[in-house]
This record gives C-alpha cells, sequence and structure tokens, in this order.
C-alpha cells in the first residue's frame, strides 16, 4: 500500500506466465531523477542514443539495465522479437537505448514491438481489408437554431468554441487522398458532423480502419472546492466525463444550452467513446 512495485509479466511460447519482480518506483524515479530541475536533460537522454545508451549516474542504485531488464533476460534465451506494452514510469522512457554494457544497448540483442495492449498479439486480422474512412473536419460549433435562453442553466458556464480555420481544407485533401486510393469515406463536415452520426460508427456494420477527427478536444483535472468558472464538464467527479471531443452544435450544450429531446448534445465524452465498438478501427 506504501510502494509501487513494477513487476514484469511474461509470456512464453509454451502458454506459461511468468511474474517477474523489477524495482520500484521510487528508486526508479530517483534514477531518472524525474523530480531534478534539470529534468529534461534527463528524459532526453532516455528518448535518445546519447552515447550509446541511458548511462545515468545514481551511485547509489544500481543501472538501469539492472534495475529494468536483468531479471527478465534469463527468460528470454532464444528469443529475438519481445512484443511489449509498459506502464508508469516505463512509458517514458526508450527500452532500446538502456545499456547493457559499455558497448551495447538492448536494441542491439532484440527486436522490440512496443503495444498499447498485448491483447493486440492474439487479435485476429480480417481476412477481407477493412478500407473504410470516417472523417470529421470543418465542424460548425454553433447550432443552426440560436440558443434559448431561457432554458439555460444558470449555473451552468463556458466559453464558446471557436471554428477551427483550415480543418476542412485538410479533411478535403485527406478525403481525396484516400478517395483516389479506392477507399470508401464517410466525410462529415459543417453541420454534419454530428454526435447522433459518430455514435453509429461500428453499429449496423463494423467501425472503419481509420477514423481522423480535426476538432477541438478538451481535457478539466480532477475538481476541487475551489474550482470555479468550469460548467458541468469541469465539474465532474467521472474523469472520462472530463474529457471529450466537441462536435456540430456543442456550443449550445457547452453554453448551457437545451437540447431537443432525444438529440444528442454535440460534446462527445471519453465516456461516451468508450461504449462504442471500435474493435475493427486501427487508426
Amino acid at each position: 500500500n506504501d510502494t509501487i512495485i513494477y513487476v514484469a509479466c511474461i509470456l512464453n511460447k509454451e502458454g506459461k506466465i511468468n511474474i517477474v519482480p523489477l524495482t520500484n518506483e521510487l528508486d526508479l524515479n530517483k534514477k531518472l531523477k524525474l523530480n531534478n530541475k534539470s529534468n529534461s536533460k534527463y528524459i532526453n537522454n532516455i528518448y535518445g542514443y546519447s552515447e550509446r545508451g541511458i548511462k545515468l549516474k545514481e551511485e547509489s542504485l544500481p543501472s538501469l539495465f539492472e534495475m529494468i531488464w536483468a531479471p527478465i533476460d534469463p527468460l528470454l534465451i532464444g528469443s529475438k522479437k519481445i512484443y511489449f506494452a509498459p506502464s508508469g514510469l516505463l512509458n517514458r522512457m526508450n527500452i532500446n537505448a538502456i545499456a547493457v554494457d559499455e558497448e551495447f544497448v538492448l536494441a542491439d540483442k532484440y527486436d522490440f514491438v512496443e503495444l498499447m495492449s498485448t491483447r493486440d498479439i492474439v487479435l485476429k486480422k480480417e481476412q477481407n481489408s477493412n478500407e473504410k474512412v470516417y472523417l470529421v473536419g470543418g465542424v460548425e460549433y454553433d447550432s443552426e437554431n440560436q440558443i434559448d435562453t431561457s432554458n439555460t442553466d444558470q449555473s451552468f458556464s463556458g466559453d464558446s468554441w471557436n471554428y477551427l480555420k483550415w480543418t476542412q481544407t485538410e479533411t478535403e485533401n485527406i478525403n481525396a487522398l484516400f478517395s483516389d486510393a479506392s477507399y470508401s469515406v464517410s466525410y462529415k463536415t459543417q453541420n454534419e458532423a454530428t454526435e447522433d452520426d459518430f455514435k453509429l460508427i461500428g453499429t449496423s456494420t463494423p467501425s472503419p480502419a481509420i477514423i481522423h477527427l480535426a476538432t477541438h478536444g478538451y481535457f478539466f483535472p480532477a475538481p476541487d472546492k475551489n474550482t470555479k468558472g468550469k460548467n458541468k464538464f469541469g465539474m465532474s467527479e467521472q474523469p472520462l466525463l472530463r474529457s471529450g471531443l466537441i462536435l456540430a452544435g456543442g456550443n449550445q450544450t457547452w453554453q448551457g444550452g437545451k437540447m431537443p429531446p432525444g438529440k444528442e448534445d454535440g460534446v462527445l465524452t471519453a465516456y461516451e467513446i468508450s461504449n462504442l465498438d471500435l474493435s475493427h478501427t486501427e487508426l
């Protein structure tokens, strides 16, 4: 309860999972000096191959190789390609660049494939290629109808979202590129780029291979007693409601207006996205 411990879960070809303790987050934090004012220097080393690998000074601690990789190495004899999904501070470093010794880094020994989740390994690919694209750009954030101020929640404050210049040009060009490549493109722009339409994705047909949205997004930190001047999304205790995307007509909701019954409000929250079936979407 008082310490975050890093472990590696290693799946071998026989289907056995080995759980290997690595290091604790406090020591790893010290090693990377993330609380040091010269933080950027260390992070840059982590992401690059400066002096052939990461060799951060912390005399009282083992090397990064000893902390992170040495416990795993004996279980990988005969392996060349490593599929991995990092977590926590390991997300911030280039595993490839960890120095094994004065001459070699891990990338000299293994071919690393970083994944968002190791479940990606077992997902079966579609036999027929999914050549569908869903595009959103040039969104009109103001409703076609004027906000009904008599039906406005006065406790719900929020600025309006401005039109994003060039997003229509951007998505028109992308539309042309994919159409020329024989993809099936569903292009939604201006008042057509509605939340109602987006939520139809993955309902009657598999979700498209590519979803491209050129629009506003928002994220609010957790609210506290001093939080003021935010709308209901910013004040929510649910993190997935404090993050989302703005689609057509979203200004009406953002400013406290009421949408007609049965119509989506134009604010597509992370919670709503998490309930969509995007299992066929690659990007």
